[in-house]
């Protein structure tokens, strides 16, 4: 937390956003930081929970795919929040799972939005793409 802190005022060199990390950010949560409240996803009454939080919108599916190994609730935090998709991405988008003709920024942030297989969801993820296209032209 302290960390986001020291991020959102400039004072951490060494942690660095990637423009898409930035869009997506972006659009998950407006840039928001988690304060006192976390930053929590839709509810789903058939569950009884939130299906993501904090400013990545992390669900706990895709947390436990990314392969880190602190506790779900720390994704609150931006920094480990980004961790968590750095993991993911690593797992998942791969260049043997890149449909030709499809960028990597476009491939990522369709799997952030769709699963594993996001990249493959053209129609569903389409709406997420183009607003992380938008936001990507205000993070370079």
């Amino acid at each position: 937390m302290l960390t986001t802190l020291l991020l959102s005022f400039g004072l951490v060199a060494d942690f660095k956003l990637t423009d898409l990390e930035c869009a997506i950010w972006q659009v998950e949560s407006g840039k928001k930081l988690t304060g006192d409240k976390p930053i929590l996803g839709d509810w789903c009454p058939r569950r009884k929970r939130f299906m993501s939080r904090g400013p990545l919108q992390i669900s706990e599916a895709y947390h436990r795919d990314s392969g880190v190994k602190f506790p779900y609730h720390m994704v609150d935090d931006l920094e480990h929040a980004v961790l968590t998709m750095r993991g993911f991405m690593k797992r998942y988008a791969r260049e043997d799972r890149k449909p030709a003709g499809m960028s990597w920024n476009e491939m990522k942030a369709r799997m952030h939005n769709g699963g594993p297989r996001g990249h493959w969801r053209i129609e569903a993820t389409q709406q997420y793409w183009e607003k992380t296209k938008e936001a990507l032209a205000d993070c370079n």
